[in-house]
């Protein structure tokens, strides 16, 4: 019953990606089909712009610890000894600016994924309303797997580069360490790139669009679940928060996608640790290496991850990765409530 209604609500779809491409206009058209005032167009742009914005700034904020769990995922054998220590590490050997490595492409991208991300889910939930006009909790999973499947379109490309520019980065510091103790602390050593090129399109041109979309079954295999958990734990808490008329206060709303964050951040976590190592891997790989279907690689991951380290290899970066999502999501899904209660009060 309920795959039949998911699959309504892609019917007028002629391919599953036509999706991604065009969620946000998809609620735009929604909008048309039911708005009687032009404003309501204005209204639900205001939305999708607030949203992104938020999560441009929360970005910007917590990208260090998106490097932390990057190189504690990446290299657990180097970076053990907890969060504090791999970003003083990581100031240590490549200064401060090391703890931003890739950050122009997560914040360039992190807008439309996160417009992506709120829309689709708004248009599939409204898709499978019941006649009362409420979401059960299974229909709010189905509404979130669809979320988190439109989003991969910008989320994959954009965890590539930037994972890609962590790692390289690392493999600069190191190279560069090596060859000072090889040449000598006496002798100067220039400050080139060991490993190029460094730059955000300079290596979206080296990987191509192939390659930048290679890793899309690993990425989904992380996001659907996080979205599954995510969309209708935060609804449910959200009504936990709010009166009797109906009212949430923002408080109410933070704390909702503060810990619907947390606890789907830490759930989807193992896929995290398979998915960054895989786009390391993929960031590393050169023309003319033998080419690993995209299964195969990672079944074997996960289990390379699981025989070093057993389940806790597996929850690597779990830290950081709360300390990421969960204000993240908290920040923007305060922001909408926050817009909302403006246009109640007939301020905006």
């Amino acid at each position: 019953m309920e795959s039949t209604l998911f699959s309504k609500a892609l019917s007028s779809l002629k391919h599953p990606y036509t999706a991604c491409f065009t969620t946000v206009a998809t609620p735009v058209a929604f909008s048309l089909a039911e708005a009687t005032k032009p404003s309501d167009l204005k209204v639900l742009g205001q939305d999708i712009l607030a949203g992104g914005a938020a999560g441009v700034v929360g970005q910007a904020m917590v990208f260090p610890l998106y490097t932390a769990k990057t190189n504690l995922q990446n290299n657990p054998q180097v970076y053990n000894r907890g969060l504090l220590h791999c970003m003083r590490q990581i100031a240590a050997k490549q200064g401060v600016k090391g703890l931003y490595a890739g950050i122009r492409p997560t914040v360039t991208m992190t807008f439309p994924e996160k417009a992506i991300k709120l829309a689709a889910n708004d248009y599939f939930r409204k898709k499978l309303m019941d006649e009362q006009g409420k979401v059960t909790v299974s229909r709010g999973m189905l509404a979130g797997a669809g979320a988190g499947f439109c989003q991969v379109i910008v989320t994959n490309p954009m965890e590539l580069l930037m994972i890609t520019m962590q790692t390289r980065a690392a493999a600069n510091a190191a190279a560069m360490k090596k060859m000072a103790t090889t040449v000598g602390a006496d002798v100067a050593v220039p400050k080139v790139a060991v490993v190029a090129p460094q730059g955000m399109i300079s290596i979206a041109r080296e990987l191509g669009v192939r390659r930048l979309y290679a890793d899309i079954p690993a990425t989904l295999l992380r996001d659907i679940p996080f979205s599954v958990v995510f969309f209708p734990l935060n609804s449910y808490l959200k009504e936990f928060f709010t009166d009797k008329d109906g009212k949430t206060p923002l408080s109410g709303v933070l704390t909702s996608g503060f810990f619907a964050g947390t606890t789907a951040a830490t759930l989807s976590t193992p896929m995290d640790v398979v998915k960054t190592r895989v786009m390391a891997a993929t960031g590393k790989a050169r023309p003319g290496d033998p080419q690993v279907s995209q299964a195969v690689r990672i079944v074997q991951t996960f289990g390379e991850v699981y025989k070093a380290s057993g389940i806790r290899g597996l929850f690597a970066g779990t830290g950081p990765r709360v300390l990421i999502i969960s204000p993240l999501f908290g920040i923007t899904t305060m922001v909408y409530e926050f817009l909302q209660k403006l246009r109640e009060s007939g301020h905006l």
